[in-house]
């Protein structure tokens, strides 16, 4: 009842009196006096009072300052203008600047220098427009322009102070006039950063639960295919392999480990406010040039919001948004080759020879045990005493066998290549106080270290945000992404047994591993004729494995033939209406359109008796994928005094279908790339389809509670309600509340003056999970229809013919049989978290 009758207080207090911050941050290029007086009154709250002819010589205004005072904002605003201004309580009186007097004393005026210099980033190297440069002891400020230049006038030995948003300030002693070249460096995360939390956004400082921000230019500089790769290392707690090492193969993230065992256990992936999934390929959707920022949520009390959905964690990316100026047009590129780090050192076939004949000998083999390659070497280690040292004879048998054949089969220059990768971005944002725009085109194209595979992908996005009024903004997410992938076949049929012979990437290395160096690569026609091959067939051209039981891997390699294509829609709109300042509501839509092919062929082929296939066949898979969700959010945010309230409330609706097909058919004319089609092939057809649907409704709420920016407190509480299981058990309640302790803010700890530690914090949380990552229909029985089932129905009919075959009969109906027994009873898998942790940002 005491925390209802708090927020009700709240409530009423944000009906009769706004609260406002004395800090402010602007961030405008090429503005009116009149704009940044605007800005500064809405963040404030401070009156200005000024006749409008005063600004008819003012100058247009470009500024970048954040968590300033009113004083030293209107003080950067005003430079250079013949305005002055006084402040009495919370009004600002402009008046005309009066000339300066001159002053006549017997002492000479101090004397001044000019500084000037350029500013730029760190990294890049670029100007950085807008940066404030200060004379710490004058107060005195001015702004660089678009080449990062700026000078000042200053006494020797005063100091100079650099500052840009988003970057560590600068500070150096004036000295000279000499021309200077100043890089600042980007502000890693720190206490008072906002970072999303899903459904909103926070200061970092404030959190009880448990999350990790990684800045977007950190994932650009690690220059990979996807965002994911990018987070191992880098990120406690989270834990990154590559699926296969092909690229574009995917990834598998684990959160703090596994956290279930029957279902699972893939993170979720929210992008702009909009959960697009989970799973191996999620990442490829997103270009890493345009992401802004990642958190990634690992305990219940900051999972728990997404309910059902973040039982594994929760992926929130953050993408870049337009920003108020003029375009700004990039250019970003680099390209690099790749290659196997560690070569293994495969023994050459002496070597192979040499351990052979040992492990025969010491097995006591017949000379007729050996093979006839190898045979007239055995009797070189004759009356050997295998318990003592036989290095010399051992010597002696490689010598031999190395004069003899010195050719040897080195199979990973076969296998493998240096690799090429390759990326291009194009990004161009701006836009007004009306309207904001960041709009990119990326290419990225990584050729695999195995030959034969590779991965391009192109991506085009457009971000837009508009201001319709002072109380409703809108805003726009589109992102369009073309991919293609060569991977391997991972079953090749063999037709003469019916079985399979297994062709993954790892299975190649490791038949590279076993097969023995003295095989050749490939053999001749005659050869091929000999074995029973067809020489003219290229496929039939490679050796058998001669001294092992491998397959060949570059023959498995040379047969690959599949291609995957994807093409992927996010799209997202949302309108966002201010009824009062403190009092928002949110409605946003997003959907997630899919659509896939993969062609595959598998040639005819005769290697041997134990690896061979009679019948060719081609192979197509589609897919299509339409997921959408609809939010709806009411955000209610109130300070007063010492109290900060957040109180959100929200519905959250979605759906998904898939469809599949799987189609097939053998004996096309010829192995030849250009007659792989279905329509070429006249042997046996199959065809296999497979839907699904499924739907989520959710209702949502958080409370958010800190006293005096010392004492924090977070509940949550979401109810699911899946289509994945009976309407019984449908619904699920997950709930977590999380406390804080900022230790750094009390008065004893302050009095320490530690000023290496800027934050030191205590937090403690329990939250519920749950996970409804079931296969798709588990809750109900599935039927399949299928040929090879009949049953007899109708009269019965004697047999005709007569004798022994007269027997009666009933007409044979093709029906259906159990796929799969349904659990009616499947429940949620629910799952409980405590998290303790202490949060410390040193200097």
């Amino acid at each position: 009842m005491k925390l209802i009758a708090v927020i009700m207080l709240g409530f009423c207090l944000q009906l009769s009196a706004h609260s406002y911050s004395q800090k402010v941050t602007l961030n405008l290029k090429n503005v009116s006096l009149q704009k940044i007086f605007k800005d500064i009154k809405e963040q404030t709250g401070y009156v200005f009072f000024y006749n409008y002819a005063l600004l008819r010589q003012s100058k247009p205004v470009t500024i970048n300052v954040k968590d300033v005072s009113v004083e030293d904002a209107l003080k950067v605003s005003l430079q250079d203008q013949p305005i002055d201004f006084t402040i009495e309580d919370k009004t600002v009186v402009l008046s005309t600047k009066k000339p300066a007097r001159t002053a006549f004393n017997t002492q000479d005026a101090p004397p001044t220098i000019k500084v000037s210099g350029t500013i730029l980033n760190a990294e890049t190297n670029l100007p950085l427009q807008g940066a404030t440069v200060t004379v710490k002891e004058t107060k005195q400020a001015t702004t660089t322009n678009e080449s990062g230049f700026f000078q000042i006038v200053a006494e020797p030995r005063q100091t100079i102070i650099v500052s840009y948003v988003g970057y560590s300030s600068y500070q150096f002693t004036a000295l000279n006039e000499s021309l200077l070249s100043i890089k600042l460096n980007v502000k890693l995360t720190t206490a008072n950063d906002v970072v999303v939390i899903g459904y909103g956004s926070a200061r970092k400082s404030d959190l009880t639960g448990s999350v990790s921000s990684i800045k977007g230019s950190t994932i650009t500089s690690a220059g990979n295919a996807s965002f994911d790769q990018a987070l191992q290392g880098r990120v406690a707690g989270v834990n990154v392999t590559s699926n296969s090492g092909l690229p574009g193969g995917g990834t598998t993230i684990r959160i703090r480990g596994i956290g279930s065992i029957n279902s699972g256990n893939d993170p979720l992936v929210v992008v702009d406010g909009m959960p697009i999934g989970s799973g191996p390929n999620v990442a490829n959707l997103i270009n890493s040039n345009d992401i802004e920022q990642i958190e990634i949520l690992k305990d219940a009390s900051a999972a728990a919001i997404y309910g059902s959905q973040g039982a594994n964690g929760v992926i929130i990316v953050t993408t870049k948004r337009g920003k108020i100026g003029a375009p700004q047009l990039s250019f970003d590129t680099y390209a690099g080759t790749k290659s196997i780090h560690k070569k293994w050192q495969p023994g050459d076939a002496a070597q192979f020879g040499e351990t052979y004949l040992i492990g025969k000998k010491a097995s006591g083999a017949a000379l007729t045990d050996i093979y006839p390659y190898y045979r007239p070497y055995y009797s070189l280690l004759d009356n050997i005493d295998f318990t003592k040292d036989y290095s010399a004879t051992q010597q002696s048998v490689y010598a031999k066998l190395k004069s003899d054949h010195p050719e040897s089969t080195d199979w990973m220059p076969a296998l493998f290549k240096k690799a090429t990768v390759q990326n291009y971005n194009v990004s161009l944002s701006g836009g007004s106080d009306a309207v904001k725009y960041a709009t990119s085109v990326s290419y990225y194209k990584e050729d695999g270290i195995i030959k034969t595979t590779g991965y391009d992908r192109l991506t085009l996005r457009f971000n837009g945000d508009y201001k319709v009024s002072n109380k409703l903004r809108t805003g726009t997410y589109l992102t369009l992404v073309n991919s293609n992938r060569k991977g391997i076949n991972p079953l090749l049929p063999n037709n003469q047994t019916g079985g399979f012979n297994f062709h993954s990437e790892n299975s190649i290395l490791s038949q590279a591993y076993e097969i023995d160096p003295v095989t050749p690569i490939r053999r001749t026609p005659a050869e091929v004729q000999a074995a029973g091959g067809n020489p003219d067939n290229p496929f039939d051209l490679y050796s058998a494995a001669l001294y092992s039981g491998a397959s060949n891997p570059v023959a498995g390699l040379e047969r690959n033939n599949i291609k995957y294509n994807q093409f992927q829609l996010l799209g997202n709109a949302f309108a966002e209406y201010s009824f009062i300042k403190s009092l928002v509501l949110r409605s946003s839509i997003g959907i997630n359109f899919s659509s896939g092919q993969e062609s595959s062929s598998i040639p005819n082929y005769y290697i041997s008796g134990s690896d061979r296939n009679l019948l060719n066949s081609v192979k197509r898979v589609n897919d299509r994928g339409n997921n959408w969700d609809w939010i709806n959010q009411l955000t209610f945010s109130q300070v007063y005094k010492k109290h900060n309230i957040t109180v959100m409330a929200a519905i959250d609706a979605s759906h998904y279908s898939y469809q599949n097909v799987i189609t097939s058919k053998t004996s096309t004319p010829s192995n030849a790339p250009n007659l792989q089609y279905l329509n070429n092939a006249t042997g046996n057809a199959s065809a296999d389809e497979n839907i699904q649907e499924g739907a989520l409704l959710s209702y949502l709420g958080r409370l958010s509670y800190a006293y005096n920016n010392k004492y924090f407190l977070t509940g949550t509480f979401r109810r699911d309600g899946s289509s994945s299981f009976s309407p019984g058990y449908r619904w699920g309640n997950f709930t977590s509340v999380g406390l804080g302790y900022k230790l750094s803010e009390e008065s004893f700890f302050k009095n320490l003056n530690i000023k290496q530690i800027s934050l030191l914090k205590l937090r403690g949380s329990w939250g519920q999970l749950g996970n409804s990552a079931v296969p798709a229909y588990s809750n109900v029985s599935l039927y399949n229809a299928t040929s090879h089932v009949t049953y007899p129905f109708g009269p019965v009919t004697p047999f005709p013919g007569g004798g022994i075959t007269n027997y009666p009969y009933q007409t044979l109906t093709q029906g259906v049989v159990p796929y799969k027994i349904g659990n009616a009873a499947l429940k949620w898998e629910t799952s409980e978290q405590t998290d303790i942790g202490i949060d410390l940002i040193l200097f």
